[in-house]
């Protein structure tokens, strides 16, 4: 196990020591603001190994009265030729840099599903976990002093997704289960950050 750990750790420092190509920026932190109205709280560490290639950890916690858990994101990210004067939303920034990619995603969720049956509402309770891959593609926008706005758009697949009734769960419980395994596999986020 120690072998293991020291191994990555070399691998890391490695590779947050490799000589970047021309690039804006080889490290980004960003949150994603949306968090603010969904309650899924989102943390990014975005690593460049050169101007073409490189890897986006993220995390989110989830804390609302539908919806309690985690996931975790790990992406490979393939970069276009950065333009200068890009446009994000109202912004005009120093330089964009699109990219497309390829994800993994494990989610862990205890949930809660809001149902109208006859003339009540009933509340049903669940644990959820599954793993997604898909792919995705995006922008990230830059000035010179870091500040960086980025966006992506995406799906992954659900594989080994599961969804536990602590109940019996709704009248076609098989459909909810559906939707919300299928929902969940959206990959969408706005960030804001800074690059170095």
């Amino acid at each position: 196990m120690s072998k293991q750990i020291i191994f990555l750790l070399a691998l890391i420092i490695f590779s947050l020591a490799a000589s970047a190509q021309e690039m804006y920026y080889q490290n980004s932190l960003q949150w994603s603001p949306l968090g603010v109205i969904t309650k899924s709280y989102t943390l990014n560490f975005e690593h460049r190994f050169d101007a073409k290639n490189g890897v986006f950890a993220e995390g989110s916690i989830a804390n609302s009265d539908q919806v309690d858990g985690y996931n975790f994101t790990l992406h490979y990210r393939r970069y276009k030729e950065p333009k200068l004067g890009a446009k994000y939303l109202f912004f005009t920034s120093k330089v964009g840099v699109g990219f497309l990619g390829f994800f993994i995603r494990n989610t862990d969720y205890s949930g809660m599903m809001e149902m109208q049956e006859d003339d009540e509402k009933v509340k049903y309770y669940f644990d959820y976990s599954g793993y997604y891959i898909g792919a995705n593609f995006g922008k990230t926008c830059l000035w010179d002093s870091g500040f960086s706005l980025g966006y992506r758009f995406g799906y992954g697949f659900p594989i080994m997704a599961d969804i536990k009734w602590k109940n019996e769960g709704p009248l076609g419980k098989e459909f909810a289960e559906s939707f919300y395994i299928i929902f969940s596999g959206l990959d969408f986020n706005m960030t804001i950050g800074y690059s170095f």
